[in-house]
C-alpha cells in the first residue's frame, strides 16, 4: 500500500519533468550549436595554421631563391666591376705606353728635324760660300784662266751637295710622312678604343640599371611577402582573440547554465523532499485509518453480538424495532466500509484527496458513533428514531 500510494502521489511528477525537459532542451540545443560553432572555428583555425605554414614555407623558399639570385647578381656585378677595372687598367697602361712611345718618337723626330735643319743650314752656308767663290771666280776669270779646273771641281762639289741635299730631303720627307701615318693610325686606334670604352660604359650602365631594377623588384617582392606575413599574423591574432572571447562566453554561459541547472535540481530535490514528507504523512494517516477500521470492525462485531443478545431477550414484541435496529446497524457498517474504502484511494492520490479523506473519516466517525450510541443504557424500543437523532448529535459533537 505504501508503494502504491507513493506512486499515486508522485503522479504529478511527469509535468515537472516535462517542464524540466522544456527548460533543458533549448539549453542542450544551445550547447550543441555552440559546440558545433567551436568545432568549426577550431577546424578553420587549424586549416588557417596549416595554410599559413605552407605559405610561410613557400615564401621562405621564394625569399631564399631571391636572396641567392641577389647574391649571384652581386657576385656577377663584382666580377664585372673587377673585369672592367682590369680592362681599364690594361687599356690605360697600353695607352700610357703608346703615349710614352709616341713621345719618344716625337722627340726623336724633333731631334732628326733639328739635325736636318742644321745640315740644311750648313749646306746653305756652304752653297752661299761656294756661290760667293763662284762669283769671285767669274769676276776673276778674265784675268787668269789658270783656275778653271778649280771652278769645275767646285761645280761638281755643288752638284754633289745639291744631290745629297735632295736625297736627305726626300729621306726626311719619307720619314716625316711615315711618322704622320703612324700618328694618324695611333689616333684612329685611340678613337676606336675610346669608342669601345664608351660602348662598354653604356652597356655597363644599362646592365647596372637592369640589375638595379631587378633588385628593386626583388626588394618589392620581399616587402610584399613581409606585409603578407604581417597581415596573416594579424589575422591569426584576431582569430585567436575571437576564439578566446568565444571560449570566455562559452565558459560564462556554461557557468550560468550550470547555476540554472543546479537551481532547478535544488528546486526539484526540494519538491521531491516535500512530496516524500507528504507521502510519509499520508502513509502514517493511512496506517492510522487502518487501525481505526480494525477497531471499528471489532466494535461492530461486538455490537452485532449485543444486538443478537438483545433480540433473544426482547422476544417477539421487539422484532420490528430489532429489524429496524439491525437495518440501521447494517447501513452504518456499510457506510463505514464505503467511507473507509473511499478514503484510502483519495488519500493516496493528492492533498485534495487527503482533505476529502478527512471528510470521509469524519463521516465514518459519525456513523461509528451512531452505532455506539444506538445501544446505550437509555435505549427504548418505541422511541428509536429520537434516540438515533440524539446519538447523532452527540457523535457529531464528539467528532468536533
Amino acid at each position: 500500500m505504501g508503494n502504491e500510494s507513493r506512486q499515486l502521489i508522485l503522479s504529478p511528477q511527469p509535468s515537472s519533468r516535462r517542464e524540466l525537459l522544456k527548460v533543458l532542451r533549448p539549453l542542450q540545443l544551445l550547447f550543441q550549436s555552440e559546440r558545433s560553432k567551436n568545432e568549426e572555428l577550431l577546424a578553420d583555425r587549424e586549416y588557417l595554421l596549416k595554410l599559413i605554414e605552407l605559405r610561410n614555407e613557400q615564401w621562405a623558399r621564394h625569399v631564399s631563391l631571391l636572396e641567392s639570385r641577389i647574391e649571384q647578381m652581386k657576385t656577377q656585378e663584382e666580377k664585372i666591376k673587377k673585369f672592367n677595372a682590369a680592362k681599364l687598367e690594361l687599356l690605360v697602361d697600353t695607352k700610357t705606353r703608346e703615349a710614352s712611345s709616341y713621345k719618344e718618337y716625337a722627340e726623336i723626330a724633333e731631334t732628326d728635324l733639328e739635325d736636318a735643319h742644321t745640315c740644311i743650314a750648313a749646306l746653305n752656308a756652304e752653297i752661299k760660300a761656294l756661290k760667293c767663290k763662284q762669283n769671285n771666280v767669274d769676276t776673276q776669270q778674265p784675268t787668269g784662266a789658270c783656275d778653271s779646273t778649280e771652278v769645275k771641281d767646285l761645280k761638281l762639289e755643288l752638284k754633289k751637295l745639291k744631290h745629297g741635299y735632295k736625297a736627305l730631303k726626300s729621306e726626311k720627307d719619307a720619314k716625316i710622312s711615315e711618322k704622320e701615318i703612324q700618328i694618324e693610325a695611333l689616333v684612329a686606334e685611340k678613337d676606336f678604343v675610346w669608342n669601345q670604352l664608351k660602348v662598354m660604359e653604356s652597356d655597363y650602365v644599362a646592365a647596372l640599371k637592369s640589375k638595379n631594377t631587378d633588385l628593386e623588384k626583388s626588394n618589392e617582392a620581399v616587402n610584399m611577402l613581409k606585409r603578407n606575413l604581417e597581415e596573416m599574423e594579424a589575422f591569426i591574432s584576431e582569430k585567436d582573440n575571437i576564439i578566446c572571447k568565444i571560449k570566455e562566453e562559452m565558459t560564462a554561459s556554461v557557468s550560468e547554465k550550470d547555476g540554472a541547472i543546479s537551481q532547478l535540481k535544488e528546486k526539484f530535490q526540494a519538491s521531491i523532499s516535500q512530496k516524500d514528507d507528504l507521502i510519509s504523512r499520508l502513509n502514517g494517516e493511512v496506517e492510522k485509518l487502518k487501525k481505526m477500521l480494525k477497531e471499528k470492525d471489532h466494535m461492530i462485531s461486538g455490537l452485532h453480538a449485543d444486538v443478537a443478545k438483545y433480540a433473544s431477550r426482547a422476544g417477539p414484541l421487539c422484532k420490528p424495532a430489532d429489524s429496524g435496529s439491525s437495518r440501521t446497524l447494517r447501513s452504518g457498517s456499510k457506510r463505514t466500509r464505503e467511507s473507509a474504502s473511499w478514503a484510502q484511494p483519495s488519500a493516496s492520490k493528492s492533498v485534495s484527496g487527503q482533505q476529502h479523506s478527512t471528510k470521509s473519516r469524519g463521516s465514518a466517525f459519525a456513523s461509528t458513533a451512531e452505532t455506539r450510541m444506538l445501544f446505550s443504557a437509555s435505549f427504548k424500543v418505541p422511541k428509536l428514531k429520537n434516540a438515533t437523532s440524539t446519538s447523532g448529535t452527540t457523535t457529531n459533537s464528539n467528532a468536533r
